[in-house]
């Protein structure tokens, strides 16, 4: 399966989709290929085209936090989906899609690099999904037969 991003605009580029879920006009958010959030509230950050009720995969990278505590978190799921931890770096999401789904970004975050996609091409893209390889079943790299040179 086709790996698709149901985010429509993932560069943060202001002529491209930037409307936030309730129809707010978000372009001058979007800087040097950033979304940063100075409004002073969350903005929702709005899917689109997704599958409903099928496991999905949010991934942002948090380039600068904000000092309030808040996370980000995925709205419009079958539970409440919220990132794992606060601070920056890249942040897993996984959800299943109902009505409206979006990704809530608290005021002060600064993030690039949105991507949503569904789990199935997700997981297998990342190696994912079936253990491809365990000390019982190593990899055939380990094999040094398969090797380039001394290269591992």
């Amino acid at each position: 399966m086709q790996r698709i991003n149901y985010f429509p605009n993932p560069n943060f580029i202001p002529t491209g989709a930037h409307s936030s879920a309730n129809g707010k006009d978000i372009s001058k958010y979007f800087v040097d290929h950033t979304f940063a959030n100075t409004s002073g509230n969350d903005i929702d950050l709005p899917f689109q085209d997704y599958d409903v009720g099928v496991e999905h995969v949010c991934t942002v990278r948090v380039k600068a936090d904000s000092s309030n505590g808040r996370k980000l978190a995925v709205w419009g799921t079958s539970c409440l989906a919220v990132a794992s931890s606060g601070g920056t770096g890249v942040k897993t999401i996984r959800f299943v899609a109902t009505q409206l789904a979006r990704l809530s970004v608290p005021s002060g975050v600064t993030i690039d690099g949105l991507c949503v996609e569904r789990a199935d091409t997700y997981d297998p893209a990342l190696g994912g999904g079936i253990l491809a390889s365990s000390p019982a079943t190593p990899c055939h790299s380990a094999d040094a037969a398969h090797r380039d040179g001394d290269a591992r």
